[in-house]
């Protein structure tokens, strides 16, 4: 149940970056959000 409640928070404040995009970076919302999904996916089966 941590993993959850921490991804949970993580994701949230991550959720600036999804909707606009990190322009710092250069990277646009939609792969923003694609790389942000890649790097939990790999974290959570990590995990279990």
């Amino acid at each position: 149940m941590d993993e959850l409640v921490s991804t949970s928070r993580s994701l949230r404040k991550e959720r600036e970056l999804a909707m606009y995009g990190d322009e710092e970076a250069g990277i646009p919302p939609r792969n923003y959000i694609l790389r942000l999904m890649e790097r939990k996916l790999l974290h959570m089966q990590r995990k279990f």
